[in-house]
């Protein structure tokens, strides 16, 4: 079998028409079509409905980097072991992030006049549970590390939608925008949460002997995306009035 040689200038162009791809599927979402709306049913459905993933995602980043996963491979439990420092170096920060958007994803949802408490005692739908369960209990570090860059591209391809609507903007205020802001403006040089992903799952596949191209990294990321489609649809399914539904995505 002959692996072709990919250049990175390659490499990020492809990943980048990639993502224009993924952006241009996220805004057809119709749940995220009637958050474009500024609608306030739906803009609190997803509030509440992905909360459950807000809250918990730091942990399960954490959890990638402090403790070694049960059922790897002796060679992956031997490289992470020796590696332990690096990855907690390069996980760390990222999980703190998550951590400060998980206190804008609250400060935006009381915009939408939905408290902590609200959020806490929303119904859990198993699609949603789904999304945290699958990343969470990936032993293959390779798919987990390709399933956060699945997370990266939800949250910006999200927040460019909405951040483009005037009546999103109208109802949630400056204020209620901080964590849409917050997937939008990255500092000059800086590695993004994606960037880290991508890198990390790169070095474990190289340690792996994994043949890795960027066909099959975009799939498994597709495979991540899939999760939050299914999320979103049972969200508009269950949380907003069917007659409504229909009303505002006619």
């Amino acid at each position: 079998m002959v692996i072709k040689s990919v250049t990175r200038s390659e490499t990020n162009a492809q990943r980048a028409t990639n993502k224009l791809d993924i952006w241009a599927k996220i805004n057809a979402f119709p749940f995220v079509r009637g958050c474009w709306r500024g609608d306030p049913q739906f803009v609190r459905a997803m509030f509440g409905g992905f909360w459950n993933f807000v809250n918990g995602f730091p942990q399960i980043i954490r959890d990638t980097y402090s403790s070694v996963p049960a059922g790897i491979d002796e060679k992956t439990r031997r490289f992470l072991e020796r590696s332990a420092h690096l990855l907690a170096g390069m996980l760390a920060g990222m999980e703190s992030d998550e951590r400060a958007h998980r206190a804008l994803w609250l400060r935006a949802a009381r915009q939408a006049g939905l408290e902590e408490r609200d959020l806490e005692s929303w119904e859990l739908l198993p699609e949603v549970r789904q999304i945290a369960e699958t990343i969470g209990n990936e032993k293959d570090l390779y798919i987990r590390l390709l399933y956060f860059v699945s997370v990266e591209l939800m949250a910006e391809g999200l927040s460019r939608a909405l951040a483009d609507s005037p009546e999103f903007l109208k109802l949630m205020g400056m204020r209620g925008m901080a964590w849409f802001r917050a997937h939008l403006v990255h500092e000059h040089g800086a590695t993004t949460h994606e960037q880290l992903a991508y890198n990390l799952a790169g070095r474990i596949a190289h340690f792996q002997g994994r043949q890795s191209s960027e066909e099959s990294m975009h799939e498994i990321v597709i495979n991540g995306l899939l999760l939050f489609a299914r999320a979103a649809n049972a969200c508009g399914e269950r949380f907003i009035d069917s007659r409504h539904y229909t009303a505002v995505l006619a």
